[in-house]
């Protein structure tokens, strides 16, 4: 299994890399510590206690805290045909908000998927809206890679490897190639 990896195009501004969110220009966080004046050495744990706290914080999981609702008339003034509010029972976001107490970190971003498919053609708008109104970045998948990646590789081998139930291996009968193909094709994107 073979699963295509799509960029859509960021003229608009919108983020589609994670590299891109980084903000190291080239994805180099050395590159980044430099243009802020920080030396590599600075990066190095021995520094950290002589570091202000981080500014932004990404909170990467399956889904996005939010509730997706089609609605066309919510979603006009933004440029696509969905209404999302923040689903304030979601273990993200209340992740989120812990980490924004007492000024741990200025921002907090959330990405991971919607519960919803997107057309393709709103999908940059909806990233738009998203990372303004709610700072998160959605990840978009095809419907199999998510099934595969999700319900299978993560599921049948990520829960048991937490849960310590182990061992699992390639060679394992329960292992699935085409899983674990759907579990890199989705943390690539």
């Amino acid at each position: 299994w073979r699963f295509a990896m799509r960029r859509t195009g960021n003229a608009n501004g919108s983020v589609t890399d994670l590299q891109d969110l980084l903000g190291g220009g080239d994805g180099n966080p050395l590159a980044a510590a430099a243009a802020r004046g920080a030396s590599s050495g600075d990066l190095s744990t021995g520094s950290a206690l002589s570091e202000r706290a981080p500014e932004r914080v990404f909170i990467v999981s399956n889904s996005l805290p939010l509730i997706m609702t089609k609605d066309e008339a919510a979603g006009r003034p933004y440029g696509h045909s969905y209404k999302f509010e923040v689903d304030g029972d979601s273990i993200y976001d209340q992740c989120r908000e812990g980490t924004l107490v007492d000024g741990q970190f200025a921002k907090a971003i959330n990405i991971g998927q919607l519960p919803q498919q997107v057309d393709f053609e709103e999908q940059d708008a909806v990233t738009r809206d998203l990372e303004a109104r709610f700072n998160c970045s959605p990840v978009y998948l095809p419907d199999e890679c998510k099934e595969l990646f999700y319900k299978g590789f993560c599921k049948q081998y990520l829960w048991q490897l937490m849960h310590y139930v182990l061992p699992m291996s390639p060679t394992d009968a329960r292992f699935q190639r085409h899983q674990w193909q759907a579990d890199i094709a989705a943390n690539k994107r």
